[in-house]
């Protein structure tokens, strides 16, 4: 054992060593760790601390020694943690700030100075950092315990053992968990394995541990001597592949009835009965996923991919283990990707492509987030390498074509339009509308426009033009031709939209989800017009009739209508949509109040608020309470309203041979619906 003596010569001769030290030396670790860990283990706690102190402020981006001082900094109060929290500070700048270390050293400053909040928001920042680092584990745990939050504390050290199952600290830390928790077998336990693993270890640490576990042990044996023995029941751990598979499947189950809620929440305690089971990891991540939680589910695919690493240190590309690992991280890019942090993203795809660098879905992925932070020399690299894999790759190619298109100058574009005869000659600024329609014409073409017109065109002088491509030269588009497509392509779409059930009157006021245009005054589709219509050939609802609204439309594309109790139970109990105008109008045709329509039991209309509208509902359900009130005759209405028929007729009755005059009603009289006498 080295004496205090000979420790704190050895730390004065460091000192002395580190201030001589030019700044090429500074970056060393210049025995600071070394030393560090012999005063630690010396018994010195403090003198080790000063000594990662006095290193880290020389060196701030020492990632060893700055992880081992804050696994040393002590728990509560301490002079050391003002020093640590300003090296802290700075240094990122040294070493960069995606780097996880320097959060896990604000969550344990924070946690020892009482702010509980700010250190689980640093903890939570270290884990998404690095999901896979046991350290990370070690704080979160502690904090949630700070927290009086034993469960989750429970869950995280746990999963720290998984990613550190040979490490007897991760075993004690969850053993005192347990303990604090009053779970004594299972703490009792875990002190067991950490007893096994620190057998192994040396130094004084290792030492202090052994003494404290072999103390536990013997308190906790003294107490079971003093007990009755343990229940049968408990016994049931015995068999704990049953109890898993029993977990599993009633998981299953409530996925089965779409109660992905209730999944993820027994899939959460399934992986809690076998920690090392990835893919029990991989469908709760799943889950979590299609319940919107991406930012846990980011944090679950890694531990996923963690766990079929482990079992695939072996494999070769290609192996399962791989293609789920792999999967993983693509899946965790997803999620970021849908957080708006194309950074972490894109760090997730690379990562995927690492096991296999031709991973298509990965490719694609980081492709989409150099474009996102508008990188699109990096994304057109990427497109052009998956076509290379995929040449029939049509996403690739329509990607690569329109970055191309954008990374052409104004003067190019101009000079394109020139080409085309499709501006002035003289022509030397490019405005919104030219751009518009280069980018329209350049559509058309890939669309088959030329031959389209071909086949339409008896003559086709003056409607194409050879130009210059990248392939050599090829036919475009002049003006005059785009025109003549437009044209047949107008009454093309007329006939289409009629076959839709759309009256001829409609179709002219048809509009995109944006709400603009798809015909102009003159009845010739818009440039917008065109591309609705081409969306709507491949089997996009891509029009607004003048009943509808797109808000409407997009929440039905987007699923929120399912995600409204609401709006889905009217459905199942045969309420039909209808829109603002059609419900306006049947007030007017009908004579009714609203509060008459919505009049409970069996109310005819129902009124429901979304969050981007309010929403009508009309009773078309035979033989519900609201159809026996006559309700069969308002559907009527509105197929007239459909149809273009909004004659409202009058009320005033008439007379036959003299007799009174009967008085015309309509579905309602005097506020209430008229069924007659």
């Amino acid at each position: 054992m080295i004496s205090r003596i000979a420790v704190l010569t050895l730390c004065a001769l460091a000192f002395a060593a580190n201030a001589s030290a030019g700044p090429a030396d500074a970056k060393k670790a210049d025995g600071y760790l070394d030393n560090a860990v012999r005063a630690y283990e010396e018994g010195l706690a403090a003198t080790a601390l000063e000594l990662c102190l006095e290193g880290l402020d020389k060196n701030p981006a020492d990632r060893k020694l700055y992880l081992y001082a804050v696994e040393i900094l002590p728990e509560g109060r301490s002079k050391h943690a003002a020093p640590l929290h300003a090296i802290t500070a700075r240094a990122p700048q040294a070493w960069g700030a995606g780097d996880y270390i320097y959060p896990l050293g604000l969550c344990k400053i924070y946690r020892n100075s009482d702010q509980v909040p700010e250190a689980l928001a640093n903890c939570k920042k270290a884990m998404e950092l690095e999901p896979t680092a046991w350290p990370v584990y070690r704080e979160l745990g502690l904090t949630y315990s700070k927290n009086g939050n034993s469960k989750k504390a429970v869950e995280t050290l746990s999963q720290g053992v998984e990613l550190s199952s040979d490490n007897y600290k991760a075993y004690y830390y969850l053993a005192a968990e347990y303990e604090k928790a009053s779970d004594q077998p299972r703490a009792l336990k875990n002190y067991h394995k950490a007893l096994k693993l620190v057998k192994k270890a040396a130094g004084f640490d290792a030492q202090a541990h052994s003494a404290a576990i072999r103390g536990k042990i013997k308190r906790f044996s003294a107490k079971k001597n003093q007990k009755p023995a343990p229940q049968a029941p408990k016994k049931a751990a015995a068999r704990p592949g049953v109890t898993f598979d029993a977990c599993v499947s009633d998981a299953q189950e409530s996925e089965r009835k779409n109660d992905l809620a209730a999944a993820e929440k027994k899939l959460a305690a399934c992986a809690g009965m076998m920690p090392r089971n990835a893919r029990v990891r991989y469908d709760r991540a799943n889950l979590l996923a299609r319940l919107g939680r991406h930012e846990p589910a980011a944090g679950e695919y890694q531990r996923a991919a963690a766990l079929f690493g482990k079992k695939s240190a072996q494999a070769l590309p290609g192996d399962s283990d791989q293609i789920m690992t792999a999967s993983c991280h693509i899946k965790t890019a997803q999620a970021w990707s849908k957080l708006g942090d194309q950074a972490k993203t894109g760090v997730y795809y690379q990562k995927a492509l690492e096991i296999n660098k031709n991973d298509l879905n990965a490719l694609l992925g980081l492709a989409g987030a150099y474009e996102a932070k508008a990188d699109l020399a990096g994304a057109a690299a990427l497109y052009g390498r998956i076509l290379k894999i995929e040449p029939s790759n049509a996403k690739a190619k329509e990607r690569l074509d329109g970055i191309n298109f954008d990374l052409l100058s104004k003067a190019e574009i101009l000079s394109e339009l020139k080409e085309r005869k499709a501006v002035d000659a003289a022509k030397a600024e490019l405005s919104e509308e030219d751009l518009d329609t280069v980018k329209i014409m350049r559509q058309a073409e890939k669309r088959g426009a030329i031959e389209y017109l071909k086949s339409r065109m008896f003559l086709m002088n003056g409607l194409t033009v050879a130009g210059q491509a990248p392939g050599g030269v090829k036919l475009l588009l002049t003006l005059a031709g785009f025109k003549a497509y437009q044209g047949c392509l107008t009454r093309d779409a007329v006939g289409f939209f009629e076959k839709k059930g759309i009256t001829l009157r409609d179709v002219f006021l048809l509009k995109d989800l944006k709400g603009k245009p798809i015909f102009d005054p003159a009845g010739k589709l818009t440039l917008d017009g065109m591309a609705a219509y081409w969306e709507a050939q491949a089997g996009t609802k891509s029009w607004l009739t003048p009943y509808e609204t797109a808000a409407a439309i997009l929440e039905a594309a987007s699923g929120k209508d399912r995600e409204n109790p609401e709006t889905e139970q009217a459905l199942k109990d045969g309420y039909k949509e209808i829109f603002e105008p059609e419900f306006l109008w049947l007030l007017r045709a009908t004579d009714c109040p609203v509060e008459t329509l919505t009049e409970k039991p069996g109310e005819i209309l129902k009124l429901i608020k979304t969050p981007k509208q309010q929403r009508y509902f009309l009773c078309s359900a035979q033989g519900a309470l609201c159809a026996m009130k006559g309700t069969a005759k308002l559907a009527i209405y509105i197929e007239n309203y459909r149809r273009g028929d909004t004659h409202i007729p009058g009320t005033k009755g008439t007379a036959f041979f003299g007799a009174k005059a009967a008085q015309g009603r309509r579905f309602c009289h005097n506020g209430k619906i008229w069924l007659g006498e």
